[in-house]
């Protein structure tokens, strides 16, 4: 398995993954399948110089995504949100999710963020232990934070800080 940025080149792969995350998977996403419609790879792509855009790829083929979208207002620079984070179900079980996210927390303390945040499903137990076992903790519990199928979701914001901080 290889972890690298994504660039230009990447855009209708990753395009292809994201859709599929969100036909498939409707309650770990903020976004529904329409926010894609009429979107091309290259358009997809230019979303990756809004931070840091990581894949997973295994024998050449695009399996994983995690991206990093720092918080750009002065007061809130130091922190930023890990979004974006699809593993397909071929990739799962081994290990890809967990390197997604220690590369992208590498990538993240790299622009010289101290915390990184996250939002789960709060019915997502093995996404909420993957990052437990990152360094992540929950601080908060949204109920109802989306309606999927006229089902509420409730979401665990969860955060990993790099520092101490005061």
């Amino acid at each position: 398995m290889t972890i690298r940025p994504l660039g230009r080149d990447d855009g209708d792969e990753a395009l292809a993954l994201r859709a599929r995350a969100l036909r498939d998977h409707p309650r770990a996403f903020l976004s529904d399948p329409s926010s894609l419609d009429g979107m091309t790879g290259a358009r997809f792509a230019e979303r990756f110089a809004e931070g840091v855009t990581l894949g997973a790829f295994l024998d050449g083929r695009l399996v994983g995504t995690v991206a990093y979208a720092p918080e750009t207002r002065e007061k809130v620079r130091h922190k930023g949100w890990l979004v974006a984070m699809y593993v397909a179900p071929e990739a799962r079980g081994r290990g890809t999710g967990e390197a997604l996210v220690r590369a992208l927390l590498e990538a993240a303390r790299a622009t010289g963020a101290e915390k990184v945040l996250l939002g789960v499903a709060a019915d997502n137990g093995a996404a909420k232990a993957l990052y437990e076992r990152c360094g992540f903790r929950a601080f908060a519990l949204e109920e109802r934070c989306m309606i999927v199928d006229g089902e509420p979701v409730d979401e665990w914001l969860m955060e990993h800080r790099f520092r101490a901080v005061p």
